[in-house]
């Protein structure tokens, strides 16, 4: 699964079909969306990284919940400033019941705080955005997949790490990013690797940029 572009096809037509194609959803599993303006894009820290989420729950979710996130990006906007965004999707799926008794615990511990006089009041806000974090914790993750990320300054080229992968594991989607690629495989055993590569076990896919308006 690639998302090689055509000429009578558009990007956001890319973008929705590659999604609802990776996506294997099920009764407790959902996937993330996530819009990021990053420091490397934007006049910003890392502490002051821009994110926008979006839970997708099934494959009539990936138009409304897609669209709704690029135009949250890309009408963003910070005392007159506006940024640019790179759109992402979750690389594992996520499991919504893992999830929900993480988010129980974590909750009854602030209710406990509370109740022994702490001043937990500001935990109490912005429930949706914790739950989104919550969601987003390799605890929640319903499978493994790996992301290999290729930079096209990498001393392997992407056709040699492909060459190396083939023979390892199952090569599930590729993804062109920026700087250069991402590809997603089956787990193995990377220790067994002829090579070293940049491996990640809970990772975003890069889908496509969302430029900032001018």
């Amino acid at each position: 699964m690639d998302r090689v572009k055509t000429k009578d096809r558009s990007c956001t037509e890319l973008t929705i079909d590659f999604v609802r194609d990776y996506c294997k959803f099920g009764p407790e599993r959902v996937y993330l969306l996530t819009a990021i303006a990053r420091m490397k894009d934007n006049p910003l820290s890392s502490s002051e990284e821009i994110v926008f989420q979006e839970v997708v729950g099934n494959k009539d979710d990936v138009q409304k919940k897609y669209s709704k996130l690029r135009a949250v990006a890309a009408g963003y906007a910070e005392n007159g400033e506006t940024y640019n965004f790179r759109l992402y999707l979750s690389v594992n799926a996520r499991n919504t019941t893992k999830a929900y008794f993480n988010f129980r615990s974590r909750m009854n511990e602030r209710i406990r705080e509370r109740l022994n006089g702490a001043d937990s009041r500001g935990e109490f806000k912005g429930v949706d955005r914790r739950w989104l974090s919550e969601l987003s914790k390799p605890s929640s993750k319903d499978e493994t997949r790996f992301l290999i990320d290729v930079d096209e300054d990498d001393q392997l080229s992407v056709d040699e790490v492909r060459d190396v992968l083939v023979d390892e594991t199952t090569i599930l989607a590729e993804c062109r990013t920026p700087n250069g690629w991402h590809i997603v495989t089956s787990p193995f055993n990377y220790n067994d690797l002829p090579v070293k590569l940049e491996i990640k076990t809970d990772a975003l896919l890069f889908l496509e940029h969302i430029c900032k308006s001018r």
